[in-house]
């Protein structure tokens, strides 16, 4: 396994951010809030200024994707109040397709320990 770089898990949210937002758009989505427990990326991305280096094009992308929303919102929040979101996130390492749930968020996500 290689070394990790100084912006590695940076870098991983942003392109969690930029992927999201991707989905977002083509799932049709006007409106969209992004939560993230660095805040140092959410206060870039809310003040639409851009981080230079390895982080400069996702950054980018995300800043270009911004304006397709007629509502974004970027929000700093800390670590213990992304339970859910870290879940998520770890199920979604796992999938090899697409998922998708129309109605009701999966309530077994909440349930996992």
């Amino acid at each position: 396994m290689g070394k990790r770089g100084k912006y590695d898990g940076q870098f991983n949210k942003l392109e969690a951010i930029r992927l999201a937002f991707i989905k977002a758009r083509d799932t049709g989505w006007k409106d969209i809030i992004v939560k993230n427990d660095d805040k140092k990326i959410m206060e870039s991305l809310k003040k639409k200024r851009r981080i230079n280096g390895k982080l400069e094009m996702p950054t980018e992308d995300i800043l270009e994707l911004n304006v397709l929303f007629q509502n974004c919102s970027f929000c700093f929040k800390n670590k213990d109040g992304m339970i859910i979101s870290s879940k998520i996130a770890n199920f979604a390492k796992g999938l090899i397709t697409d998922v998708e749930w129309e109605h009701f968020f999966p309530i077994w996500i909440a349930m996992q320990s």
